[in-house]
């Protein structure tokens, strides 16, 4: 089983960064075991098209993968924390 999440930012990709770290930092078990946090990315123009749908002037983007399934019940507290 996969499950993935994909974020649109409207920040620059070095502000989106630093707030990935900061996530990183303030929740290891979560983003360090049970779910991958990427790093920020420019958006390919595709992206930016998406993340207009959901009126978001995207600059970035970011994934969320989750790693095990035992914390499938879990997950989602990381997910509304990001």
């Amino acid at each position: 089983m996969s499950i993935d999440y994909y974020g649109h930012c409207t920040l620059p990709i070095d502000e989106a960064q630093k707030r990935i770290a900061f996530l990183r930092r303030k929740n290891p078990n979560w983003f360090g075991g049970m779910m991958d946090l990427t790093d920020a990315r420019r958006l390919a123009h595709g992206g930016v098209e998406i993340a207009r749908e959901f009126g978001i002037t995207g600059q970035c983007g970011f994934g969320l993968h989750l790693l095990d399934k035992a914390w499938l019940e879990e997950h989602r507290a990381a997910v509304e924390f990001v």
